[in-house]
């Protein structure tokens, strides 16, 4: 054995010769994400619906999650048991059925079903229930961690192997895999963190469930990519935050992205953890990241809004609240996790009112009134400089068991969360998408790990006779795959993973599998696609830059030439329908570019705004002008603006007909006319989400406006809305475009009248 892997090793290396391995140097992955990083391309993995470009998508998806159980079986769940098999369960579940959701085959069940699941544990006679969730950790992100970690691609579907809760089976013990829908009741929602009150939700994005766009399983063919990150028109079922759908695990609810079990009307849930409290069992709440995100505070506490940080602990820790002003609640038995050594000023914007300056997550004064040495309930333990936190954590649980306390633990960085653990098990993280933490040796020291907070969290939770009920969070997978970061990925994984070890020890060692279950899962998904495991594995050698670099730009080349044949047609397609196409060059006999220093370029037109130029014509900036006659039609364009302070779409005939004004995001808007401007008074049509000037800086922004009858169905980067008003049913005989500030640039302008 000793002789294969040492042969292993010289043939990977091999593959690698300029990647050292080894001797406290960065491993292979942390360069491979680098370099993906640095140009934006890689060949073996890549985030998002773009092929070879790493980094195109950062938020979370609507990906099925894998779920793993010990101790419990998903059969009163899972297949037949499915909420997606029948309608009326799903109206129950949604408040109505959803688009496309209803599926009488669906293996796959809901997240709300996992709270049923641990209700039933509780009924059965569970003394020990534990749920532990991997924040982000969807079935690729599972796969990436396996593959990297034995160095083999073992698995192309299903539970998969190579991870200890991938592998663990116990001896005459219940076990399962299945895969859950995550999806929100709606997406955002508006809400007043000082009233505590919900003021209304988008009712245009309501959540479900596709197979046919998803997929029936987490590794089998997607329908439509666009699907899961929500940007299908059509059937927009948003993806999940971990509010919401926390909200559905501990509560058995679908409620909206930001919510702390708190339903869509505003008003309060209760979650588990409070019917197992007054049943007499202990609760325990740990997490990596700060210690009122929003998967720990959604095991307790109830809250409008996912950022009133300090309400949140409060909560946590039985102190009176925004949410619950003159009962607290009880308070949880343990509370371990990050957010130590985040301070700012002033956080009431998202906090509400009652924010307290300093720490962002836990305010002292709370801390110093829970604290045994004050009279309060906890013994309270942080980071101390010069200390090991294993040591005086450990220490703490000691002291809590020896005298009958609670125990708070809070530990962390300068960005709230434990350092991260990169692949290679070191703190080394190299850049994602944005830029790398880097760690002290007191950063390192002085904080525990996931699995030391799990260890003292049962040390003082097994002391209870009635058992207890365990939240525990690896958070930080979810923070690597925002920052799209394999290498931190990996890492975090990793931690969770020795956390798992820790649970699966205590259990083996203090009890046993019928009397404790585990629920192992994640709150949702996001974009990682492996499309090389065996680079990811170390076993086959990724292109060289070179080489790489080139097949990508005869990729964008060819896209090129397929985009510029296309518009050829479309252009000719508009002209012939009486309409104008404008690829700027320098001159158009029905362009008018007025007020300003236009200049023609590449097919981009271009121009900076004159303050002197401005002032002349009253406040009216540089435009563009197209005179074309249409009663229906489609308008298309591109637009970038740096410094842009305002942007104005306008049509006219006799006056203005219809008008978006894009400025900052509360006084952008889109207004109509029903009768000739001079005449009749504007009318808003709409102001939710209408983009801001600013949000046309950062990249060319592709606009789409098609008109008919009364109605415009609006496209403008993310944003999309329809609008209907009288003012669309008038002729229109002329569009301008016109900015104030700044530069701007259009390219690929086309008017069609009479679009079907």
């Amino acid at each position: 054995m000793m002789l294969v892997r040492v042969l292993v090793f010289a043939w990977v290396a091999a593959w690698f010769p300029a990647l050292v391995w080894g001797q406290q140097k960065q491993d292979f992955l942390a360069k491979l994400q680098k370099r993906a990083i640095e140009l934006n391309q890689a060949d073996w993995m890549h985030w998002g619906t773009r092929p070879g470009v790493y980094s195109g998508h950062t938020s979370h998806s609507n990906r099925l999650i894998p779920v793993y159980t010990w101790g419990i079986t998903l059969d009163s769940i899972q297949g037949s048991k499915s909420i997606y098999r029948d309608a009326e369960r799903l109206k129950s579940t949604y408040g109505f059925v959803p688009k496309q959701t209803l599926n009488p085959d669906a293996e796959y069940f809901d997240q709300t079903q996992l709270y049923h699941l641990q209700k039933q544990a509780f009924a059965a006679g569970k003394k020990n229930i534990i749920l532990f969730v991997f924040d982000g950790m969807d079935w690729e992100t599972t796969r990436a961690a396996a593959i990297y970690k034995t160095k083999s691609v073992g698995f192309t579907q299903g539970k998969g192997l190579g991870l200890s809760f991938l592998d663990y089976q116990p001896a005459h013990s219940q076990i399962d895999y299945g895969y859950c829908v995550t999806s929100p009741h709606n997406g955002k929602t508006k809400t007043d963190v000082n009233s505590q009150t919900v003021v209304g939700f988008d009712s245009e994005r309501l959540g479900g469930y596709s197979a046919k766009l998803g997929a029936e399983t987490p590794w089998s063919h997607v329908g439509d990519e666009r699907y899961l990150l929500g940007k299908r028109p059509d059937v927009p079922h948003p993806y999940t935050d971990s509010a919401a759908s926390a909200t559905s695990l501990n509560s058995g609810i679908k409620t909206y992205n930001d919510s702390i079990n708190v339903d869509i009307e505003g008003n309060h849930v209760i979650p588990l953890a409070h019917e197992f409290q007054k049943a007499g069992k202990a609760i325990g709440v740990v997490s990596s990241v700060p210690v009122s995100h929003a998967t720990p505070a959604c095991v307790y506490a109830n809250n409008v809004k996912r950022s009133d940080y300090q309400d949140i602990t409060r909560d946590m820790i039985g102190l009176k609240s925004a949410a619950h002003r003159e009962t607290p609640l009880s308070g949880v038995d343990v509370l371990i996790g990050g957010g130590w050594g985040v301070f700012k000023k002033d956080d009431r914007t998202s906090q509400g009112m009652n924010y307290v300056p300093g720490n962002k997550y836990a305010s002292e004064k709370d801390i110093r009134k829970i604290d045994t040495r004050a009279g309060g309930k906890y013994t309270v333990v942080e980071r101390t400089a010069g200390k090991s936190g294993a040591k005086i954590l450990k220490e703490a649980a000691e002291t809590a068991v020896q005298n009958g306390t609670r125990l708070f633990g809070f530990f962390g960085g300068e960005a709230g969360h434990l350092p991260y653990q990169t692949a290679d098990g070191r703190f080394d993280p190299v850049p994602g998408v944005s830029s790398h933490e880097k760690y002290s040796p007191a950063d390192i020291s002085e904080n525990p790990t996931l699995a030391d907070f799990a260890a003292a969290a049962l040390k003082v939770l097994g002391q209870n006779e009635n058992g207890f009920y365990l939240s525990i969070e690896a958070g930080d997978v979810d923070w690597a795959n925002h920052n799209n970061n394999v290498d931190d990925s990996i890492g975090a994984v990793f931690s969770g993973e020795k956390a798992f070890d820790t649970i699966v020890q205590w259990v083996e060692t203090n009890s046993d599998w019928d009397e404790t279950c585990l629920i192992l899962t994640a709150d949702h998904g996001h974009f990682m696609v492996i499309d090389q495991p065996e680079v990811l594995a170390g076993i086959q050698k990724p292109e060289s830059d070179e080489v790489f670099a080139q097949k990508m730009a005869a990729k964008r080349a060819e896209k090129l030439a397929a985009i510029a044949r296309k518009n050829k047609k479309l252009d000719q397609k508009a002209m012939d329908a009486g309409g104008v196409a404008d690829n700027f060059q320098s001159s158009h006999p029905c362009r008018k570019a007025l007020r300003g220093d236009w200049q023609y370029d590449s097919n981009i037109a271009s121009c900076t705004a004159d303050p002197e130029l401005f002032k002349k014509y009253k406040n009216h900036g540089p435009i563009l002008r197209y005179p074309v006659k249409f009663q229906d039609g489609m308008i298309e364009f591109e637009v970038q603006g740096k410094g842009v302070k305002k942007l104005v779409l306008t049509l006219n005939e006799k006056g203005h007909v219809f008008r978006m004004i894009h400025l900052d995001d509360k006084s952008s808007r889109i207004i109509g006319w029903s009768g000739p401007s001079k005449t009749t008074d504007s009318e808003t049509i709409g102001k939710k989400d209408v983009p801001s000037a600013a949000s046309f800086s950062d990249d060319w922004v592709p606009v789409k406006i098609v008109i008919k009858e009364d109605s415009a169905i609006i496209n403008a980067g993310k944003y999309y809305e329809i609008v209907r008003h009288d003012s669309l049913r008038r002729p229109k005989t002329e569009f301008t475009l016109s900015f104030h500030e700044g530069k701007l640039q259009v390219r690929n302008f086309r008017l069609t009248p009479s679009v079907q």
